[in-house]
């Protein structure tokens, strides 16, 4: 593979589900298909749209880190060294931090020596310039010269070439005059010049907000003296931009706020020193811990706010974010299966919502509730009931998020019961226009087009669903949604009851691999029976090589459902468990359905 038919991306360095990210490598891919696009990552990164496979580069290991540290002329001992390529990773360019201007050896290991030594020993206007190139390199790895004259850092040029021969900074040769700077640099420049940083914060944070360049603005208050900004200005910033991310599910940004304002102990002092700012980023955290998977950390994370303090009623008093905890610690709750529990924060706070007027709240509430039920598949009377009162208040109140939801999840209880109103494809119809007609809506299409697929393999026309299937997953994989999984398992069973026995033991595995890597019972679950239901249906084993291996399996399947109380799902694994002794029914006359 040659560089002319690759995209190289450069320190892409984020374990988050970077959606922009996932989406512009999916577009380029899909427009040349023939090329390849290379991730350079110190952490694996993980896209739920692309498989991504970690490839190896040579010249990483101790034996490399040997010989470059001999090269540079540095004398070290066999535990220095190997210490030094632990804690560099391996890669060669730290070893550069070894030596400074003149090639002098330098006292100290790896990452240690710029803390210590280099940055501190740069003359004053060489740290301000610093101070300045590490904030703006958090924003674009291209930093402009001409950008810098701007602001007061003096002979600009004399500096720099200071800065590029005592550290990983390289000038871009360009018309424009751009450079970049290292993360490790850029990292410990931020660290180490507190007071540098702090006056240079505040500059670009003001510039950025009278620009409107709001997450931008945020990001440097971070590394600046909050005391010198408007408590009221800073704090609806934040609140304006962390609620904008977590809608957007921009885990990247959330991720890097919460890391950057727990690196200075003034940010950190400013948001203990009120409720509402401690509150505000446990639930910017607890959002992104959640939208990556990692249930239980948000759950600990929750367990530190004011939410866990407020028992929910009517006549309780809570603020508006407060509210909103809850509604996380009762959707989180549902992702660890604890169902119960979950019903009941929803309806409690769903109460409170009703007696307080926040109609958007209680319709999502009413939903919560319903949408616990369906997943436990039991009371799925009820169940139909919560959904359909969810979308009346959601017409009501002209919120199309919640009314989304309400109308899919009772399409899902129809569904799942066989009694599916003829008229259900109107309903979705409406639903599909209006999104289309919402450019800002477009994920919630693929819940949409997902039940109109069921309805039409329900009708016997299993050629529209595939059709419709095909279309969101597509659209699934450019947006890089993890509802994508969810599409893979129907068109997995499309293909087992239709008798195209590989591709759907292909997308079972698919939607395996994603359930244990996120800890989905309800995917794993219907991964497993479906994988053995199509060998049933072939006469032989694939992916299990005995019939024991197969039956281990089901009750493993049974096994997760019961400890996941999902009711349905254990009778359908005694079912698949006894046609392993008794191949009657016809595995075809069982229908997976996800919850």
């Amino acid at each position: 593979l040659s560089l002319h038919d690759a995209l190289p991306i450069y320190n892409v360095n984020s374990p988050g589900l970077w959606r922009e990210l996932g989406e512009a490598v999916y577009k380029y891919l899909a427009s040349r298909p023939k090329d390849r696009v290379i991730l350079g990552s110190i952490d694996p990164v993980i896209l739920g749209n692309l498989e991504v496979q970690h490839v190896p580069v040579l010249g990483l290991d101790l034996a490399a880190t040997k010989e470059l540290v001999a090269t540079r002329g540095v004398a070290m001992s066999c535990e220095e060294l190997v210490e030094l390529h632990g804690e560099c990773k391996g890669l060669p360019l730290y070893v550069r931090l070894l030596t400074a201007y003149g090639e002098e050896a330098r006292s100290g290991r790896g990452t240690a020596v710029i803390d210590e030594q280099l940055i501190p020993e740069l003359p004053a206007e060489t740290r301000r310039l610093l101070a300045y190139a590490s904030l703006i390199g958090l924003m674009t790895r291209r930093i402009s010269l001409t950008e810098l004259t701007q602001f007061p850092l003096g002979h600009l040029d004399d500096h720099l070439a200071i800065a590029e021969n005592r550290t990983l900074i390289t000038e871009i040769p360009d018309d424009d005059r751009h450079f970049k700077i290292h993360d490790i640099v850029r990292d410990t420049a931020l660290r180490v010049l507190a007071s540098d940083v702090s006056d240079a914060a505040l500059l670009l944070f003001e510039r950025e907000y009278a620009r409107g360049q709001l997450e931008h603005a945020a990001l440097y208050a971070m590394f600046a003296n909050p005391k010198r900004i408007e408590t009221a200005r800073l704090q609806d910033l934040l609140e304006q931009v962390i609620r904008t991310a977590v809608n957007a599910r921009n885990y990247a940004f959330l991720g890097n706020l919460y890391a950057r304002a727990h690196e200075h102990t003034g940010m950190l002092l400013f948001i203990a020193g009120d409720q509402l700012r401690a509150d505000l980023f446990r639930f910017a955290r607890t959002s992104e811990l959640a939208g990556l998977g990692r249930y239980e950390q948000a759950e600990e994370e929750l367990l530190s706010s004011s939410v866990v303090r407020t028992r929910w009623s009517p006549g309780t008093v809570g603020t508006e974010l407060q509210a909103d905890l809850r509604f996380l610690q009762a959707d989180i709750a549902h992702l660890l299966n604890r169902y119960d529990e979950s019903a009941q924060m929803f309806e409690d706070l769903g109460d409170w919502a009703a007696s307080t007027g926040r109609a958007t709240l209680h319709a999502l509430c009413v939903w919560g509730h319903g949408h616990v039920l369906r997943h436990q598949g039991r009371n799925l009377e009820q169940a139909l009931r919560l959904f359909e009162q969810a979308a009346e208040l959601s017409q009501a109140i002209g919120e199309l998020f919640p009314r989304v939801k309400a109308v899919t999840g009772a399409t899902g209880v129809k569904v799942l019961i066989g009694v599916v109103p003829d008229d259900e494809e109107d309903l979705l119809a409406a639903l599909e226009r209006e999104i289309a007609a919402s450019s800002t809506h477009d994920g919630y299409m693929l819940e949409v087009w997902k039940y109109q697929a069921q309805i039409a393999w329900l009708r016997g026309r299993s050629q529209e669903a595939a059709e419709i299937i095909e279309s969101a997953i597509e659209r699934a994989l450019a947006l890089n949604d993890r509802l994508l999984y969810n599409l893979y398992f129907e068109r997995a069973e499309y293909a087992r009851l239709t008798g195209d026995n590989p591709s759907a033991l292909r997308d079972y595995g698919r939607v395996l691999d994603f359930g244990n890597g996120n800890h989905d019972r309800n995917l794993i679950t219907n991964a497993l029976l479906g994988s053995v239901l199509v060998e049933l249906a072939m006469g032989q084993w694939v992916d299990h090589l005995t019939r024991e291996e197969a039956r281990a399996s089901v009750l493993r399947a049974r096994q997760i459902a019961i400890e996941a109380d999902i009711e349905i799902t254990a009778t359908t694994a005694d079912a698949v468990a006894a046609m392993l002794d008794e191949p009657t029914p016809a595995p075809e006359s069982i229908r997976l359905i996800l919850l």
